[in-house]
């Protein structure tokens, strides 16, 4: 075949690499046109959905806690899973043309399955949380700190980003002199070593036991966590107690049973067991396990946690209320002391002075200073030779009163304060 290109390994053997591989796995599949539809459908509102809950988590401060360092992890990891396998499909597809480099291949498959081992850790990070805040409440904020959730999550991300290297860079050793049409909806590592004329038996092994590593451990690792979370609910008196904790864990369940049961029923049947399903199913079941559970994460856990479901509700009824509200009540309030209105913005012109304003809001307040004889008790009003002061809607007015009716010290009192010290005699 012309297309191919040879290279030498160790000065021995020759290895024959194909300038790329054509990905055909929903090339046969009925409805085709529908499910691409579908998969767009998923990753935009997996997109929206996981930057919503990043932008939370980074902007609330009340969030900066180890919970939601996890959660905010596992947002990050599912946009970036579905991110490097979705748009090369829908670009097959609108595209029509299915062609992959070779060195791209080996690229998306190391970062698919980097991401899809984060994932799988993740999720146990966060049965780790639950664990720690059913199972030692009063130790909880001692024992998971944010500098044991950084140090947790920085050993995860080394280990998933470290693994995958020694598992693509073997697939280069490969021969690929027959077909190299990969039955998959990206570049999978078991279709594209299969492709191999020579020797994959190191490849299987590896891919073997990292499925169980990255599968199997994260998995063992939640049902033990469980396991010490119903221990821990049995020994509690009160049956409110139980069902409230019980209830912290169900998002949590879900997110495991959506993401661990079907991925790892594929990967067993097909790695281990070494039979072939058929291929179409394979397909679609393999692109649903791994595309449906970055969009169901943060709608079936994320945004149901306590905290970030008041977060959301208060920024809405915000929005709410701004979209109603006139465009004078949308504005600064006037209780804000550092911008105070010039009487040219709000004089009227039948009455300049914004006298009539000022009378019937605060009919009490005294508009001149006041003079007060040593042995007297009694005020005499003395004309006005203070500027006019401007007039302030009701609304606004209303709102200072209320403020400086806190203060416990009535502006009036404060006025004629000022007024004696000015006018005392030397």
């Amino acid at each position: 075949m012309t297309f191919l290109r040879r290279l030498q390994w160790n000065d021995s053997s020759v290895l024959i690499h194909p300038p790329g591989f054509y990905i055909i796995g929903f090339t046969s599949l009925p409805f085709a046109n529908l499910y691409f539809i579908f998969l767009a459908f998923v990753y935009v509102v997996s997109v929206v959905f996981n930057t919503f809950v990043i932008y939370i988590i980074t902007v609330d401060l009340r969030l900066h806690n180890p919970k939601y360092m996890a959660v905010g992890n596992l947002a990050v990891v599912d946009l970036v899973l579905n991110t490097c396998i979705i748009p090369g499909m829908l670009k097959a597809f609108l595209a029509k043309n299915n062609f992959v480099p070779f060195n791209l291949c080996m690229v998306q498959m190391y970062v698919y399955y980097s991401f899809l081992s984060m994932e799988s850790f993740s999720i146990a990070v966060l049965a780790y949380d639950r664990m720690i805040a059913i199972c030692f409440p009063l130790r909880h904020g001692s024992i998971n700190t944010m500098t044991s959730m950084s140090c947790i999550l920085g050993v995860i991300w080394c280990f998933c980003l470290g693994i995958p290297i020694f598992s693509t860079s073997i697939m280069t050793r490969l021969s690929y002199c027959d077909s190299v049409n990969v039955y998959s909806y990206f570049c999978d590592y078991a279709p594209v070593f299969r492709l191999a004329c020579n020797d994959n038996t190191l490849q299987w092994a590896v891919a073997s036991v990292l499925s169980l590593v990255i599968l199997l451990g994260p998995l063992c690792f939640i049902i033990l966590s469980y396991m010490s979370i119903l221990i821990a609910v049995f020994r509690m008196k009160s049956v409110e107690s139980r069902v409230k904790a019980l209830a912290t864990c169900t998002e949590h369940l879900i997110l495991v049973a959506v993401f661990f049961f079907p991925v790892l029923t594929i990967f067993m049947v097909g790695l281990l067991a070494r039979i072939k399903p058929d291929p179409d199913l394979r397909v679609l079941s393999l692109s649903l396990a791994s595309c449906i559970p970055p969009c169901l994460n943060p709608i079936v856990y994320s945004l149901k946690t306590k905290e970030i479901k008041n977060k959301v509700l208060t920024m809405f009824r915000r929005i709410k209320v701004q979209t109603k509200l006139p465009p004078k009540m949308a504005s600064p309030p006037f209780h804000d002391r550092s911008r105070r209105p010039s009487p040219s913005e709000d004089q009227d012109e039948d009455d300049p002075a914004g006298q009539a304003v000022w009378s019937s809001t605060m009919p009490s307040r005294r508009t001149g200073p006041t003079t007060r004889t040593e042995g007297s008790q009694t005020d005499s009003p003395e004309r006005s030779t203070l500027p006019p002061e401007p007039l302030v809607e009701h609304s606004q007015q209303t709102d200072l009163d209320h403020q400086l009716s806190h203060l416990n010290l009535p502006w009036w009192n404060t006025a004629s304060t000022e007024t004696q010290t000015i006018n005392s005699p030397t």
